[in-house]
């Protein structure tokens, strides 16, 4: 009879179930810092092709066909957004679980994600993009600033993915 009785949040469960303890712990332990462009900004690509360096007609707004793989934050950086994005009050407020797998992350900037926001709507920023493309480019909707895609392994032999789920199941098992 033990194990049947579960707190009622438990039996409905929670839209971050599904999400590894792990990714949500080691966001959550790190030390918050605020945007500095100079030091969370990685630019720029190894090499912007153009439509002519590919031998294609140019039928675009930009003579921009390509760039090179590269990665626009740092490392330092991207845990910062992990730990914003992975924070109790976001992903209660904001996420959105789509599959068993993952979900999206959208809505809270600026007032729940600093980083995230100044990163995106920093000025250095919002010239990268555009030289990369060979347009100008603006954010359209704040409400998509920050926008984040969830997407974990369904491994359940990783015990590094161990979900909430699996935690209160394994926990009113031992009721």
């Amino acid at each position: 009879m033990g194990a049947a009785i579960l707190h009622q949040s438990q039996a409905q469960g929670h839209k971050t179930d599904d999400l590894p303890r792990e990714l949500i712990r080691n966001a959550r332990s790190t030390p918050r810092t605020a945007f500095t462009a100079s030091k969370h900004l990685s630019f720029p690509p190894s090499k912007i092709s153009t439509f002519a360096d590919i031998d294609q007609p140019n039928t675009g707004i930009s003579d921009t066909a390509v760039s090179e793989p590269f990665l626009l934050f740092s490392p330092e950086a991207i845990q910062q957004m992990r730990a914003e994005a992975f924070s109790e009050e976001v992903l209660e407020h904001h996420y959105s679980p789509t599959s068993k797998t993952g979900g999206m992350i959208r809505g809270h900037c600026s007032g729940r994600a600093p980083f995230i926001y100044d990163a995106w709507a920093s000025p250095e920023l919002l010239k990268i993009v555009p030289d990369i493309a060979g347009v100008d480019l603006v954010p359209a909707m704040e409400y998509d600033i920050g926008h984040v895609n969830v997407s974990v392994p369904n491994d359940s032999a990783d015990p590094s993915l161990e979900t909430a789920a699996q935690d209160e199941v394994e926990d009113a098992e031992k009721i």
